[in-house]
């Protein structure tokens, strides 16, 4: 931009009679020159409004008094429960009511109506219920045990592959979980295993390593009740083949509260116990199986 408008006004300059062809161009070099420093100066800039911001809500977050007291929530939401009955309440008033305890799978064949439970999931619109009680009124110090989002953009951060998933570094990981995500794979293919490291942002991973260990992160542990959305977009259909049975399994053998899926995923959807699929306004519950027959869903769901 500098160099365009020295440009510009030395070649008016020039036209005017002001100044020769060879002070132009050697006012151009000049230019030239000092505009890379300059950017430097002007990226500084902006890259430390950034980071002072940021910094500052770490110092605050990690200068926060540690508490030990009992932690009370509203209504009727324990962490102590197994499961708890998730509800979506989206923006335009449709109610989703999901089963505590079940792995149940969320479709839609209406593009906005589908982006009105991405939303409601976000928290950005409409309304989550767990056990008829509003997720925003939680305590932020319970909400790990009574709820997991994981949204389905992968957030890894520099560390390890075990870090990522357990937020520990070291120690052992259930076969079961490492399966239920795919997981497994990885660690038989990295020298380290678990142990792998990892970058900020996963820089280091493929797209489909990222998103099987933030699988896993979200598997792991006993929180009350899960949300995932399209957890499995990014790996090949042998890798989902496995991971839905995977799951399948886990949630066989363990404690694994409620789970709600988002997905178009036919893989996934034949091991959930329901299917909703949701319409503008209306509800159809039943199998994936079931559900071949409406063409709608057909439509969504076939690859």
């Amino acid at each position: 931009m500098i160099l365009l408008v020295a440009a510009g006004l030395g070649a008016w300059r020039v036209v005017e009679g002001d100044m020769t062809v060879g002070t132009l161009v050697g006012v151009l070099g000049v230019t030239t020159f000092f505009a890379g420093p300059l950017g430097t100066v002007v990226a500084f800039s902006e890259g430390y409004t950034r980071s002072a911001a940021s910094a500052r809500r770490i110092a605050g977050y990690l200068g926060a008094a540690a508490t030990t007291e009992t932690v009370e929530t509203p209504g009727k939401v324990s962490a102590d429960a197994a499961c708890a009955t998730l509800s979506l309440t989206l923006e335009d008033g449709t109610v989703v009511d999901c089963r505590a305890g079940r792995f149940t799978a969320l479709v839609s064949a209406d593009t906005a109506v589908h982006r009105r439970i991405l939303d409601t999931v976000a928290g950005e619109a409409g309304t989550l219920l767990l056990d008829g009680v509003d997720a925003r009124s939680l305590d932020p110090r319970v909400l790990p045990g009574v709820l997991r989002i994981s949204p389905h953009t992968p957030h890894l951060f520099a560390g390890t592959v075990v870090g990522n998933i357990t937020g520990l570094e070291g120690g052992p990981l259930p076969e079961a979980l490492l399966r239920a995500s795919g997981v497994d794979e990885l660690v038989d293919l990295f020298a380290d295993g678990a142990g792998h490291p990892v970058d900020g942002a996963g820089a280091n991973l493929s797209g489909g390593q990222q998103q099987r260990i933030v699988l896993a992160r979200a598997l792991a542990g006993t929180p009350r009740s899960r949300v995932l959305v399209d957890p499995t977009t990014a790996v090949d259909s042998v890798t989902e083949a496995r991971i839905a049975e995977g799951l399948r399994e886990l949630r066989a053998g363990e404690r694994q509260g409620t789970l709600v899926v988002v997905t178009t995923s036919p893989t996934l959807l034949a091991v959930a116990d329901e299917v909703v699929l949701v319409g503008d306004g209306a509800l159809r519950r039943a199998t994936h199986a079931e559900l071949l027959a409406d063409d709608s869903y057909r439509a969504v769901v076939s690859r």
